[in-house]
């Protein structure tokens, strides 16, 4: 398959989604995930994808960590609802007119965020340092099973740490490091 028939077919596709699914205030968010699609969608590809679906697409979400894209994505795309993947970058995407983030780890400290949402954008460093330091403790562990055992230790409730097949819990020492850098 040729390089530009990937970008075609993703146009084609989100096209035929927004004929069967979209109406009249109802919105479809492009998800930005190339690790796991295979399939960048850039601010180019995405223009070509806005373009095609007329106003059915509200949103975009990125989780590719490329600062860059996302900033790009939020500048070009001024009316569309932009997040990024990590609470760690959601300073920057701010400054940009983005929209937010979604992240797993943000249940674990919404009392941190909350003061860079509401912070002016100059007093928004303090509080995204401490957001960032946080969110940082969690890239040495397995995501999801780490977030558990944080919410398990947060919340006194072990009912948090069970996990879906093929996930693993952390090992009792790992789980131990992770309390630790969390200061749990």
């Amino acid at each position: 398959m040729r390089q530009r028939e990937i970008p075609d077919g993703v146009v084609d596709w989100y096209r035929r989604l927004v004929r069967e699914v979209a109406h009249e205030g109802r919105w479809l968010y492009l998800y930005n995930f190339p690790q796991m699609s295979g399939v960048p969608l850039g601010d180019d590809l995405t223009a070509r994808i806005v373009e095609a679906c007329g106003g059915a697409i509200g949103g975009y979400k990125d989780s590719s960590g490329d600062r860059a894209n996302s900033g790009a994505v939020a500048r070009r795309f001024g009316d569309l609802d932009v997040f990024v993947g990590t609470e760690a970058r959601m300073s920057d995407l701010l400054a940009l007119g983005g929209a937010g983030w979604i992240s797993a780890t943000a249940s674990v400290q919404p009392r941190t965020i909350a003061p860079v949402v509401a912070a002016a954008p100059r007093a928004r460093a303090a509080a995204q340092a401490r957001v960032s330091r946080t969110r940082d403790a969690f890239s040495d562990f397995s995501l999801v099973p780490a977030v558990k055992v944080a919410l398990a230790e947060i919340h006194g409730d072990a009912g948090w740490t069970r996990l879906c097949a093929p996930l693993r819990p952390l090992t009792d020492a790992r789980r131990r490091a992770l309390v630790s850098a969390l200061g749990l």
